[in-house]
């Protein structure tokens, strides 16, 4: 039987990733993120359903498209394992998602202290690929600095931008299209 894989893209490269093998390695991941986690304060959630393809284009992402519509290929799996780690430290899926909401608002006022002659809706879209891509970088080089994970580059930076783009779909990075009612 031949192993299920995925093109995963970033920073202009493309890797195959194979899903079997990047299951067991968000599941040696996923618990190290704690060591990303700021005191930070409660960010609020919000629970309106979306379509994720309308909010990849309100954003014109362009770069990492690909993985987030393929979303569900890994997304169970991550959210599989944030319920146990819930489990084993309850409130942690809460922590690691304000970790991501606060990282994406101090990349986009970065942006917009740059940018002042825009909107910050207008700065967000001109500029969601980057904001990705610094915001994979960032989980990515705390988690090598932090953790003593045995895994190599290549082996965890899809499964980085594999957690990123679930904080994408749960709506802690980037923005929500306007609600059609």
């Amino acid at each position: 039987m031949m192993p299920i894989t995925q093109k995963a893209k970033g920073d202009g490269i493309t890797q195959t990733v194979n899903l079997g093998t990047m299951k067991s390695l968000l599941a040696r991941i996923l618990p190290n993120l704690t060591l990303l986690i700021a005191e930070e304060s409660e960010v609020k959630s919000d629970t309106t359903p979306y379509d994720i393809q309308e909010k990849i284009s309100y954003n014109n992402i362009v770069s990492h498209q690909d993985f987030l519509r393929d979303y569900g290929q890994y997304g169970y799996e991550i959210k599989s394992l944030y319920n146990v780690c819930d489990d084993q430290d309850p409130g942690y899926t809460s922590r690691v998602y304000n970790y991501f909401t606060v990282i994406y608002k101090r990349e986009v006022e970065e942006l917009c202290r740059i940018n002042k002659s825009k909107s910050r809706l207008d700065i967000i879209k001109d500029n969601s690929d980057l904001i990705l891509h610094n915001i994979i970088d960032k989980v990515n080089n705390t988690l090598i600095e932090r953790a003593s994970l045995e895994i190599s580059l290549e082996e965890l930076e899809p499964c980085i931008v594999a957690i990123v783009c679930q904080a994408f779909v749960e709506c802690k990075i980037l923005e929500k299209p306007p609600s059609v009612n």
